[in-house]
């Protein structure tokens, strides 16, 4: 039973992450700009591409939980 949380643990941190990128996609553009300074954070494009990163980070945490789940 004590691996199912710690295998769920940091499968929430991944969905929080995902949450946080849909509701301020800013923060993820202010961490790439570190990397790539010439991107733009008020460009729609970017900020629509970071929301479906975090909805697909927030998919696959659903689904690891829903898999542990059952494998246990």
């Amino acid at each position: 039973m004590t691996d199912y949380y710690i295998g769920a643990v940091p499968l929430a941190i991944f969905g929080l992450v995902g949450a946080w990128a849909i509701v301020n996609p800013n923060g993820i553009i202010g961490w790439l700009k570190q990397v790539r300074p010439t991107l733009d954070q008020n460009d729609p494009q970017v900020r629509s591409v970071v929301k479906f990163i975090g909805a697909w980070f927030i998919l696959l945490s659903l689904f690891g939980l829903v898999v542990s789940g059952r494998n246990r």
